[in-house]
C-alpha cells in the first residue's frame, strides 16, 4: 500500500495539471492563409504578458489559430500600435488580409 506521502504527492501533482491546463491559451500564426505554411509561432501562455515575435517571424502572420482562446495581435513590439482582437468564432483567422493585418503582426498576448 503506497504511503500517505506518495498519495499526497499524486493528488498535488495531479491538481497542478487542472490548474495549468485551465490557465493556459495556445495561440499558433502561420506564414500562409487556410493555417498553411510554416509555422510562425506556436505558444502556450500562462498569463497575459506581451509576447513579441523573433525578427525571422516579425510581420509575416497571414493566419492564426487561437484554440478557443481570445488573443490581440499588435503592430508593433512590445504590444503597441494597431491592434486586431481575435475571439472564437470571429474575425478572420484562416486569411488576416481580410481584416487588413496580413504581414503586420509583431506581437501578441491574451485577452
Amino acid at each position: 500500500m503506497p504511503s500517505r506521502a506518495v498519495i499526497l504527492s499524486v493528488l498535488i501533482v495531479m491538481v497542478a495539471l487542472c490548474i495549468d491546463v485551465s490557465q493556459s491559451a495556445k495561440i499558433g500564426l502561420y506564414a500562409d492563409p487556410n493555417h498553411t505554411g510554416p509555422i510562425l509561432a506556436f505558444h502556450t501562455m500562462r498569463d497575459r504578458s506581451c509576447y513579441d515575435l523573433d525578427s525571422a517571424e516579425d510581420n509575416r502572420a497571414s493566419a492564426v489559430n487561437t484554440f478557443g482562446n481570445c488573443f490581440i495581435l499588435f503592430e508593433h513590439p512590445k504590444c503597441k500600435g494597431r491592434q486586431m482582437k481575435v475571439k472564437p468564432g470571429e474575425g478572420c483567422h484562416a486569411n488576416l488580409k481580410q481584416c487588413n493585418f496580413d504581414d503586420i503582426t509583431s506581437s501578441y498576448r491574451s485577452c
